[in-house]
């Protein structure tokens, strides 16, 4: 059949024109291989970088969905598409002779530019975009006039949602080799030239040196039992980045933001923690220590939220806000099982949050970094060495992250230290796992390279890695 002629310039509606950019793709045109015109549906040609198109894309409005639905019922036969197939596969649904003066009314004297089909494809994607953000914004407008919703709840899933519409936009199919292999060899290239970390600093070398640091698009869990260096940890590790550059969101939902000031107080001078704790203890000399430390913590991009209670929804939309507001491409949760998320028992809650923090950091090419309690030895034992099986609540954290971290901090019979500490590296998705011996510093609450070696398993290079400011 003859496709769509330039016969009028005459303005049609927009939901015409709207359907008459969605239609042209499928008609058989003159010249045009007809393997085109089942490109846009099926995605039939290797070297068309386009998404496959769904019904859901076309409007409801005069029936453009059902008209789209029999185009696509068409070619599924692998029929010929033309007018007459299209009007024959409209018999079939209900409301037929009306479809049909919907499709007589779009093919006479209507002006459809020639493009080729992924042109149209994006078109159609567009149009079905802005009908989300229009309703999306009546159910907001609803909400809001709802006085038993929260205003900050409001707020929460009217950016959940608008991330949702955007991601969804953005999915690709399937990329060949021919199009993954350059940008692979151009990232490392990039990274070829840069000093330092390829990823966020941990403020512990061995660590950095095993696993090139955090990096972007990375989930990593840091295992403990409870008040054995959890906190400790992600405090040096925000630290150890605000410092070099590198904004950072913390989500404290145990520990409040003051009790977090005082802890980066304790790791960034020698007044010890227990003085902090008990501040009529502190010394008249070291008050100017402490002015001076504030003054410069004050200053480094180090954003906190110490909302007790979040949901996975909450902590990933926060977690973008901060990324789009601040520049923050490490994230770090504290910790794992308070964040609220589905799930009939408390291993599927823990589990979801794992996986939807691990989709955060490969959706919004970020790092994240989540705390988990390890379960206590069964065999009553304090001083068991952890492995992954002692992770809490559920063995799905093991499978989500990219880096697991055991911390291992042992006592002696009087409940001290022995200084026998280590970080045990359970699982690297990309280099070697072992123990690293550490020195948890109670004093500052802060881990410290002890030195004399590692587990023969360890495969720990014996330079030393600068700690820098990552570039994205």
């Amino acid at each position: 059949m003859q496709g769509p002629q330039k016969i009028s310039t005459r303005e049609r509606s927009s939901a015409e024109l709207r359907f008459a950019s969605s239609l042209a793709p499928f008609w058989v045109w003159p010249g045009r291989r007809q393997g085109s015109a089942m490109n846009a549906f099926g995605a039939l040609d290797p070297g068309l970088a386009t998404p496959s198109l769904s019904c859901a894309l076309f409007s409801l409005d005069a029936g453009h969905r059902r008209i789209a639905f029999a185009v696509q019922k068409v070619m599924g036969r692998h029929e010929r598409v033309d007018e007459d197939s299209v009007r024959a596969e409209l018999e079939r649904l209900p409301d037929p002779e009306r479809l049909k003066a919907v499709l007589e009314d779009l093919l006479q004297g209507l002006y459809v530019v020639r493009h080729d089909v992924q042109w149209h494809v994006i078109r159609i994607q567009e149009r079905a975009q802005r009908r989300q953000l229009l309703a999306l914004c009546e159910r907001t407008s609803h909400s809001l006039e709802d006085s038993s919703l929260k205003t900050d709840d409001c707020a929460s899933r009217l950016y959940q949602d608008l991330l949702q519409i955007q991601s969804a936009s953005n999915k690709e199919v399937a990329v060949a080799l021919d199009k993954v292999m350059p940008a692979a060899l151009e990232q490392l290239q990039m990274q070829s030239v840069r000093s330092g970390l390829v990823g966020f600093p941990t403020g512990m070398n061995a660590i950095d040196e095993s696993t090139s640091g955090i990096r972007l698009g990375e989930f990593w869990v840091v295992g403990a039992l409870p008040g054995r260096g959890k906190t400790a940890m992600a405090a040096q590790i925000a630290l150890e980045n605000v410092r070099a550059g590198n904004p950072c969101a913390l989500f404290s939902l145990e520990m409040s933001r003051a009790e977090l000031g005082v802890r980066f107080i304790a790791n960034s001078t020698q007044v010890s923690s227990t003085r902090l704790r008990n501040p009529s203890e502190i010394l008249k000399s070291q008050w100017a220590e402490i002015h001076e430390c504030v003054a410069v913590l004050r200053a480094l991009p180090l954003y906190i939220d110490d909302s007790p209670s979040l949901s996975l929804q909450q902590v990933c939309a926060r977690a973008r806000l901060a990324k789009v507001r601040y520049g923050c491409s490490l994230a770090i949760v504290d910790y794992l099982r308070m964040v609220k998320a589905s799930g009939k028992d408390i291993r599927e809650q823990v589990s979801s949050v794992a996986d939807g923090l691990r989709q955060l950091a490969k959706s919004e090419a970020m790092a994240v970094v989540a705390l988990s309690q390890l379960a206590r030895p069964r065999d009553r034992k304090p001083n068991a060495r952890p492995s992954m099986l002692d992770l809490k609540e559920s063995g799905d954290i093991e499978a989500h992250a990219h880096v697991v971290l055991l911390l291992h901090t042992p006592m002696d019979r009087n409940g001290e230290p022995t200084g026998k500490d280590e970080i045990i590296i359970g699982k690297n998705r990309h280099g070697p796992v072992g123990s690293i011996e550490v020195t948890f510093n109670r004093r500052n609450l802060r881990f410290e390279d002890r030195g004399g070696g590692s587990d023969q398993s360890m495969l720990v290079p014996k330079s030393s890695s600068t700690a820098g400011q990552v570039t994205h």
